[in-house]
């Protein structure tokens, strides 16, 4: 299930945490939430509506020698492949690790759709159905999932 959030950042904000980068995606900490912040092409963009249905898959990977975790959201439009959205996390960052597991830690996960070519910024919350996969890949890690929401705020 895919809505319109409530959650609204300012273009201005989102070209902030873009400022280097192209396209892409990153978690962004926003007002003691995590929000996936992506900046896509303006034709990518345009494809991505609220009549969309996803699939997200959680895909360990080695990255040189880093052992990384990559979220690949696949948006498709009556069955159709549209688009995408993936980020790529680092194990062996602490920080990216917990704003991974606080991203998922909420029945909903906020995604922000923005292209640096136009002033349009779509904001999406899709229902959170694998936050249970997620904890099973993290134990492919050896990560404790629940200590780490326990001792953490955000």
């Amino acid at each position: 299930m895919i809505r319109k959030s409530s959650v609204v950042i300012t273009k201005a904000l989102a070209l902030k945490a873009f400022d280097f980068i192209e396209e892409g995606s990153i978690f962004y900490e926003y007002k003691n939430s995590i929000l996936l912040i992506a900046c896509k092409n303006t034709e990518s963009l345009n494809n991505f509506n609220l009549n969309m249905d996803f699939k997200l898959a959680l895909n360990p990977v080695m990255q040189g020698d880093f052992p990384t975790l990559e979220l690949k959201f696949n948006f498709f439009n009556n069955k159709i492949y549209k688009e995408e959205v993936s980020n790529l996390v680092s194990i062996a960052n602490n920080e990216e690790v917990e704003h991974l597991i606080n991203y998922f830690n909420k029945d909903f996960l906020n995604l922000i759709i923005f292209s640096k070519d136009n002033d349009f910024l779509k904001s999406y919350e899709l229902m959170n159905t694998q936050r249970n996969e997620l904890i099973e890949v993290m134990k492919n890690f050896q990560i404790d999932i629940e200590h780490i929401i326990k001792n953490n705020t955000t």
